[in-house]
C-alpha cells in the first residue's frame, strides 16, 4: 500500500479531551502530511468491522471491556487481511502478555505493537511479539524554535499542567509548594487544569487555578518558564504529554519514577529533569526544585535539547513513517 492509501485509526475520540485523543489526533495529522486518507472511527462504530484490505492503528482499551471489543476488531481485521498497528498509551499491554500465544498465532506479522518505553517493548518482545517503539510528541500548540531555552524565570514558579487529582499527585505537589513558600514567599505555583481537586489548594497563598488550558494561553502558560512538577502515583502514568511539553518550552521537571518517566531523561544526570521516590520528604523534593532555578539556564538548555532529540514533531512523524513504510511493504500473513 503506497502513500494515498486509506488508513483507519480508531480508539478513543473526545470528548472527554484526554491524553490519548490528543496523541490520536497527532497521529492522524501525521498520517495526512504523508499523503494517506485517513477515517477516524471511536472502536464501538460497527462499520470497523468491514474496513478490509487496509492499514489500520488501534488504540488498545485500557479496561477489560476495552480490551474485549479490541479482541474482537482484531479477529476480523486479520479475517479480512488488515494490517494493523496496535497503538497502546496505557497499561493494557498486560492483557497482551497474558495471551500472547494466542496473538503470536494469530497476528502472525500482519500485528504490530505499537509501545512508548523500552521496558514494555522488551517485555512484549519476549512473549514474541512483534513491537515498535514510538515516543509521544508535542500535540497541542505551536512548535518552539530550536533554541528553545529559557532564562530565569521573573518569578519563582511552580507548574503543574494536566488532571487535578489525588493519583497525580496533586495533594503532594500542594504540600511541596508549601514547604518552598516557607523558604521562599515569592514562590507562586500556577495550576493548569480541571479535576476532583481543581480549586483545593485555594486557600493557600500563591496558588494560582487556571483551568483548562489550550492553543495559545498554553503557549503563554509555558513560555513563562518555571518548574513542571508531577508526583504521579497513577497506574497508566506511561509518558506523559505535559512532561514533553514542558521540555519542548525548556520547563524542567522533577517527577516520581512511575511508567516511563525516568527514561524521559537523557541520564540519570540529566539536569532536564529530576525523579525522586513519591514517599521522599517535601523538604528533599523542594531542594531539588530550588536547585533547577539556580541553575535554571543549564536545566533549561538540557530540556530543549531532551526534547529535540527524542520527542520532537520531526522525530514523531519519521517513527511514524517507519512503521507505515514497514507494515504496508510486507504481505500480511505470518
Amino acid at each position: 500500500m503506497k502513500p494515498g492509501a486509506t488508513v483507519l485509526v480508531t480508539g478513543h475520540l473526545p470528548p472527554p479531551v484526554t491524553g490519548e485523543n490528543l496523541c490520536r489526533r497527532q497521529l492522524e495529522g501525521v498520517l495526512r502530511a504523508q499523503g494517506r486518507a485517513v477515517v477516524s472511527r471511536r472502536a464501538h462504530h460497527p462499520a470497523n468491522l468491514v474496513f478490509a484490505g487496509r492499514s489500520v492503528w488501534l488504540l488498545a482499551g485500557k479496561s477489560k471491556a476495552g480490551h474485549l471489543r479490541d479482541s474482537v476488531l482484531l479477529l476480523f481485521w486479520r479475517l479480512l487481511g488488515c494490517r494493523v498497528c496496535i497503538y497502546i498509551h496505557n497499561q493494557s499491554w498486560n492483557y497482551f502478555l497474558k495471551r500472547a500465544a494466542w496473538w503470536r498465532w494469530l497476528g502472525g506479522r500482519a500485528f504490530r505493537f505499537v509501545v512508548l518505553t523500552d521496558q514494555i517493548a522488551g517485555v512484549l518482545r519476549g512473549a514474541g511479539l512483534e513491537v515498535r517503539r514510538l515516543d509521544n510528541t508535542l500535540v497541542q500548540g505551536v512548535e518552539p524554535a530550536v533554541d528553545g531555552r529559557q532564562g530565569t524565570p521573573a518569578v519563582r514558579r511552580l507548574v503543574w499542567m494536566g488532571a487535578v487529582m489525588t493519583e497525580k499527585g496533586f495533594p503532594k505537589a500542594c504540600r511541596i509548594f508549601e514547604e518552598l513558600r516557607r523558604r521562599d514567599a515569592d514562590w507562586r505555583f500556577d495550576v493548569y487544569g480541571t479535576g476532583p481537586l481543581a480549586g483545593g489548594g485555594q486557600a493557600l497563598p500563591g496558588v494560582v487555578f487556571h483551568g483548562f488550558v489550550d492553543d495559545a494561553a498554553k503557549d503563554a502558560a509555558w513560555r513563562a518558564g518555571g518548574v513542571l512538577i508531577l508526583p504521579s502515583c497513577y497506574v497508566n502514568e506511561t509518558q506523559p504529554l505535559a512532561i514533553i511539553e514542558a521540555l519542548a518550552y525548556g520547563l524542567p521537571f522533577v517527577a516520581t519514577p512511575i511508567g516511563g518517566i525516568p527514561a524521559m531523561r537523557g541520564d540519570p544526570d540529566d539536569p532536564a529533569g529530576a525523579v525522586l521516590r513519591f514517599e521522599e520528604s517535601d523538604a528533599r523534593w523542594a531542594e531539588v526544585i530550588e536547585g533547577m532555578l539556580g541553575d535554571y539556564g543549564r536545566c533549561s538548555a538540557a530540556a530543549h535539547a531532551t526534547y529535540w532529540r527524542r520527542f520532537s514533531r520531526v522525530a514523531y512523524a519519521e517513527g511514524v513513517a517507519a512503521i507505515m513504510e514497514e507494515v504496508t511493504s510486507r504481505r500480511s500473513g505470518s
